[in-house]
């Protein structure tokens, strides 16, 4: 009966390790880019904390490892859906966009900034 309790209880533990809160606000494609390729994103700002927002500015950041370089990519607004595109340059490891309106920047009230790997 101890082994049952105990693989329940591993389980239940694996399972919360393993789970995580799915951000739908973003989307980009390719979902899992190379260096060198273009992605294509889009935000919509209803599914995110600036859902009250009129204009949303959006900025990229291309990491390497020991630089960073910041794109402003050209964006598109459709309703209540922004989206633009950005190529990563050879170099790059991972990338992170930072959403703000006005004086508010999303990633500093909510602590968050939305990182993805190369």
């Amino acid at each position: 009966m101890k082994k049952v309790f105990l693989a329940a209880i591993l389980f239940a533990f694996a399972q919360l390790a393993f789970a995580q809160v799915k951000f739908e606000a973003l989307t980009f494609t390719p979902e899992f880019p190379k260096a060198g390729e273009t992605v294509s994103f889009k935000y919509n700002k209803n599914l995110s904390p600036l859902i009250d927002e009129k204009k949303i500015d959006i900025i990229i950041y291309l990491l390497d490892g020991s630089e960073y370089k910041i794109r402003e990519p050209k964006i598109t607004q459709t309703g209540t859906v922004f989206s633009g595109s950005f190529k990563l340059e050879e170099k790059t490891k991972s990338f992170a966009f930072s959403f703000s309106a006005d004086k508010e920047k999303e990633y500093q009230s909510q602590q968050r900034i939305l990182c993805a790997g190369v």
